[in-house]
């Protein structure tokens, strides 16, 4: 042979065995388990093992390693081998978030599609087949262990996605131990243990992984403990020694435990209680209060989770206008709670979410509905309302200048109060927060309590006689200083020299002005009322325009304008209280009919605001005298409150 026709044949070979390898099969297929209620659930993000036989070989070999995607989908290419290779797969219980062990083994679970059945197995006919694995595991023993992972997953993915953004320690993966011994979170070996009594309940799954998540990126000394939510002892209660171990760091930590699979479960959608559980239900966290002791509820671990879980749940008691607030429950577990080797308290809890600035004021009557009460000066003072879309219930004081928020007691201004000061509370400085502020006539003067630090600034504007018609007039997010002038003039200041703007309106005599978006333009308008014809008449401020509308009131001298948004329309409808009726008079759009609701009686005042945090205006009355609210919100559920005494001003706020 030649030396070129030998080179030549070598170039051939070489070209037939990379056209060889180019073709590829491709590993596909949705593999799923079934979950406690009976539904198929994908294996996401799972590990999977590509294993094939070759023609005239002995073995097995593994000649790929992958993983399902989020939908528990396979779509993995690997070179084609020949005709009449078999493939199988091995699934297993083995994620970015857990690798779950074998019950009663220490190596890692996996499962062949088929099993318990006929292994699925694939023989490769041609270069580029399908090979598709499709199957649902049906059996308890493979359901146990997908479910652990899949439950532990859930949770690492809620804790990613709500972590304080200055925090880096890792949330690695954690091995669970599947025993047939006991349920608990082990220290030493950083890994969780379950027993297959709680494999299927992902509340009892998240719980003991959250003892986990306390270790690695909070603050966690484990302690064991033979615990039902209001007992604690070092062994079990029944047996001659055991001992009373209860106290505010193992409240913490199993409170915190038992409250996270709830904020999962409200965020995802997902958990699914088993047959058997070992952590709280959302029935228990809302009644949590526990047998009379002599130790503090913020020291019993059902009491800290019913807190922590109020702050979570819908505001459907009178006590509790904050919910959703799990982000920031979340944040303050990753930051300030993370203290090294130590159980926090609630009690450092409550600090670090009043130094946070959060809603203080609905934050600790909301805990105090639970008997907790955090320690230091009673009642806590504050220089804002919060940041709660619902209203407070709140009064200010004149007689001793200070503002009653229910669940606290805000600072007073060092100035004083006067009989004749108005308060108009509102966000001035654009950070979420009401800041407290009055309107004095009697020298024309502003007096602000920035949210921030609690400094205070104060100037003169106007005439004592201009009605103060506070709005966020251009749309930047802070609220701005307006006066309304008997001459039908509507004075907008601004936060520059620049932004002041004159607006000209009716001169109505005994007009009553409001501001609101009437027409639906996104933009405020000026709304005069005028009692003696029961009649609103609108300027567009941003626009064109001036008009009046239908009969509203009735030409009631004592009607008062309560514009809002009743409807949930996202603009405000024009409405008025009939002190004599007791009836709240809205017209809900434009050429509509007006409906009359009652709700009041005579002596009360009309103090509509969104008491639910739902975006709409509710319906409310406060009788000055005794200081008893009455609201009624758009769903229809009624509530009354007692807070406030003869002589405040009630200033419903966010």
């Amino acid at each position: 042979m030649s030396r070129t026709l030998r080179l030549t044949t070598l170039a051939a070979l070489a070209l037939a065995a990379t056209a060889a390898a180019a073709h590829a099969e491709t590993i596909r297929g949705v593999l799923r388990f079934t979950d406690a209620d009976g539904s198929a659930k994908p294996i996401r993000n799972a590990k999977v093992e590509v294993w094939r036989l070759r023609p005239g070989a002995w073995f097995w070999s593994n000649d790929l390693t992958t993983a399902t995607d989020g939908s528990g989908g396979l779509d993995a290419p690997i070179a084609f081998v020949g005709v009449g290779t078999r493939t199988a797969l091995r699934v297993f219980a083995t994620n970015d978030a857990a690798q779950v062990m074998t019950q009663d083994l220490l190596v890692p679970f996996y499962r062949e599609p088929g099993r318990p059945g006929t292994e699925i197995q694939r023989t490769t006919a041609t270069a580029g087949d399908f090979l598709d694995f499709t199957f649902t595991f049906p059996d308890a023993w493979a359901n146990n262990h997908f479910n652990i992972a899949d439950a532990i997953k859930l949770a690492r993915d809620y804790a990613l996605g709500r972590r304080d953004p200055r925090e880096t320690d890792l949330i690695n993966r954690v091995d669970v131990h599947f025993n047939s011994l006991n349920t608990y979170y082990d220290p030493v070996l950083h890994a969780v243990r379950l027993d297959p009594t709680f494999a299927m309940d992902d509340f009892t799954v998240v719980h003991e992984y959250t003892h986990y998540l306390e270790e690695q990126i909070g603050s966690f000394y484990g302690i064991a403990s033979f615990h039902d939510g209001c007992r604690a002892t070092n062994i079990d209660p029944s047996l001659p020694g055991a001992i009373d171990i209860r106290g505010p760091g193992l409240a913490w930590m199993e409170g915190f435990a038992s409250y996270l699979p709830h904020a999962v479960q409200r965020a995802t959608g997902a958990l699914v209680p088993g047959p058997t559980s070992g952590s709280f239900s959302a029935a228990t966290l809302e009644n949590p209060a526990c047998p009379p002791t002599n130790l503090p509820p913020k020291a019993l671990e059902r009491p800290v989770a019913g807190a922590l879980f109020d702050l979570l749940d819908d505001p459907n008691e009178p006590f509790d206008q904050l919910a959703k607030r799990d982000l920031e429950i979340f944040q303050i577990f990753d930051r300030e709670l993370d203290l090294g080797w130590t159980n926090p308290t609630f009690e450092q809890f409550g600090a670090a979410w009043i130094a946070r600035g959060l809603d203080a004021p609905q934050f600790l009557q909301s805990i105090g509905a639970n008997g907790i009460f955090l320690a230091g000066p009673a009642p806590t003072e504050f220089v804002a309302y919060d940041h709660a879309p619902a209203a407070n219930v709140a009064v200010y004081r004149p007689s001793d200048a200070k503002w009653y928020v229910l669940g606290g007691e805000l600072a007073p201004f060092p100035w004083g109060g006067m009989a004749n000061d108005i308060p108009v509370p509102a966000d001035y400085d654009g950070d979420g927060l009401t800041d407290l502020a009055i309107r004095r006539t009697a020298d024309a003067t502003w007096w602000v309590k920035n949210s921030a630090n609690g400094t205070i600034r104060t100037f003169a504007q106007g005439l004592g006689t201009d009605r103060p018609l506070v709005a966020d007039y251009d749309g930047d997010g802070e609220d701005d200083f307006a006066l309304f002038r008997a001459n039908g003039q509507l004075v907008v200041f601004g936060d520059t020299a620049l932004e002041q703007r004159t607006f000209y309106s009716f001169a109505i005599p005994g007009g009553i002005p409001s501001v609101g978006d009437f027409i639906g333009d996104s933009k405020p308008d000026l709304a005069i009322y005028e009692p003696s014809t029961g009649t609103f008449w609108i300027t567009t401020l941003f626009g064109t325009g001036g008009w009046s509308f239908p009969v509203v009131g009735r030409g009631f001298a004592d009607d008062v304008p309560v514009v809002g948004d009743y409807a949930l329309g996202g603009k405000q409808e024009l409405a008025v209280y009939e002190p004599s009726t007791g009836n709240f008079r809205v017209l809900p759009f434009i050429g509509g009919t007006v409906t009359a609701t009652w709700w009041g009686v005579t002596g009360e005042r009309p103090v509509p605001a969104d008491f639910d945090g739902d975006g709409d205006t509710d319906m409310a009355t406060w009788n000055p005298t005794n200081g008893w609210w009455f609201i009624r919100t758009n769903t229809g559920s009624l509530r009354s409150q007692q807070w406030g005494t003869a002589g405040d001003v009630a200033v419903p706020a966010p």
